[in-house]
């Protein structure tokens, strides 16, 4: 199988709102494709199919299993964190964008992202 290929068809998909379609194509690149940055964007795209369908809770699992994966991806982290604040859960979201800004000082979405995190918070 070309997973690659297959990565771009479920991408296709989704742009024509086949998204059931899409995230079984995603679904089976995760399970079976052995490349990590395959991996790491079918579980990106099917986490962000998840988000437009407002079903946070999955695509948290699914952000936060490519967080684990790649810890250091600042993008993911983003991702993640986003997702947590879409959830209301600004608690975890508050927690991760200050661990993020640790690392990442100069970061103005990071700043932004927190004070939003806190105002919404308050």
């Amino acid at each position: 199988m070309n997973t690659a290929g297959s990565l771009g068809i479920g991408n296709v998909l989704s742009e024509y709102n086949k998204v059931t379609e899409a995230k079984e194509i995603f679904k089976v690149i995760e399970n079976s494709e052995t490349d990590p940055l395959i991996v790491k964007h079918a579980l990106l795209n099917h986490a962000h199919l998840l988000m437009t369908e407002e079903n946070n809770e999955f695509a948290i699992n699914l952000y936060q299993a490519a967080h684990e994966k790649y810890p250091d991806d600042l993008q993911i982290s983003l991702y993640l964190t986003k997702a947590h604040f879409k959830r209301k859960n600004y608690s975890e979201c508050q927690k991760m964008t200050t661990r993020l800004l640790m690392r990442y000082p100069s970061d103005f979405r990071l700043k932004f992202n927190l004070a939003l995190c806190l105002y919404n918070k308050a």
